[in-house]
């Protein structure tokens, strides 16, 4: 079923160099989401049609990028970090599992020929590094009330990255400590308020993480 699913996502609308990858914007931070984890197990059975369809889906999630600077516990880590993938690493990922199959290789053609519409969600993105054990906070950041607020956190590869929102009050509203490179917050904002994320980096290696909110 996850294969057929990724061949149409492949094959409409991708048929032909210049037209926007989506009829409509999609949701960025799921679509980031989603493309992480099908990236996951396309690598863990080595599928390249799924790679290729996750590569879609990252292309899909463009945001405009920001400057944000976090406040930090230490110092920023030295040398080339890893960071999370972009669309181009996963094309390349699917092809290099078996650069003759000619399937393949038009469909990653379609990919990086289609165009993206602009994103209308009113995200923006921010990339940072963060040493090992060390802590990023940003503050304040203003969510509106009665709207849904989104943050989102991915590190590179297997990173262990954790996120804590805390509301003006710092009361805890909402927190993500799965072991795994991904993290997400996504409440309902009851009144207009300027909150706190803090971002962990709980794995034993430095990495670069994209911060995506609303």
């Amino acid at each position: 079923m996850i294969r057929r699913l990724a061949r149409a996502l492949c094959l409409v609308p991708c048929l032909a160099p210049g037209v926007s990858v989506a009829a409509d914007p999609v949701d960025p931070v799921a679509a980031s989401r989603l493309s992480d984890e099908l990236f996951m197990l396309a690598t863990d059975t080595q599928d390249a049609l799924l790679m290729i369809a996750a590569a879609k889906l990252r292309k899909q999630a463009r945001v405009p990028r920001i400057e944000r600077r976090p406040e930090r516990d230490g110092d920023l880590p030295s040398g080339d970090l890893p960071g999370p993938r972009e669309w181009q690493d996963m094309l390349a990922a699917a092809l290099a599992l078996d650069p003759d199959d000619a399937v393949m290789v038009g469909l990653a053609r379609d990919v990086r020929a289609a165009s993206v519409r602009g994103v209308a969600s009113g995200r923006v993105e921010s990339r940072a590094q963060i040493r090992a054990g060390g802590r990023d906070t940003y503050q304040p950041l203003v969510f509106s009330g009665g709207a849904w607020a989104d943050v989102y956190v991915e590190g590179a590869g297997r990173a262990d990255l954790d996120l804590f929102v805390r509301d003006g009050a710092g009361r805890m509203v909402c927190s993500d400590t799965d072991a795994s490179a991904i993290a997400y917050c996504g409440w309902r904002v009851d009144t207009s308020d300027s909150f706190a994320v803090e971002v962990l980096n709980a794995g034993r290696v430095a990495t670069t993480y994209r911060l995506m909110t609303n």
